[in-house]
């Protein structure tokens, strides 16, 4: 937890949070409401649509959250390394970032889509 205000990265900070509620959880202690700001600036830094009101199930959803969209985006950035149509490519963007709920990976498809538009 020493680390946790000194790491840049939002994701890094996630899943530092996440190994803290694991720690609480087998201990069955309680979340020390020092790091609340912690979990609010996550929130707002990578736009997760949660709130913060229980500090563990909050960062338990945003872990599963990321855990799902990180891998839905891995596996679409994968499969468009194989293809050369354009259109699809972006379509496939697209659709991925319609659904995501995490701004951050929605950004990521954004960028992805505008560095095909001139295809």
């Amino acid at each position: 937890m020493i680390n946790l205000r000194a790491t840049a990265s939002s994701f890094e900070k996630l899943n530092i949070l996440k190994e803290y509620v694991d720690v609480l959880t087998d201990a069955n202690k309680p979340f020390n409401k020092d790091y609340e700001p912690i979990i609010e600036y996550v929130i707002a830094d990578l736009g997760f649509p949660q709130k913060l009101i229980d500090p563990i199930e909050t960062i338990i959803a945003m872990r599963d959250a990321n855990h799902v969209w990180n891998h839905k985006l891995s596996e679409l950035a994968i499969s468009r390394a194989q293809i050369e149509d354009t259109n699809q490519i972006k379509k496939d963007y697209k659709n991925f970032r319609k659904h995501c709920p995490i701004e951050w990976y929605r950004k990521y498809a954004e960028d992805a889509i505008n560095k095909r538009k001139g295809n």
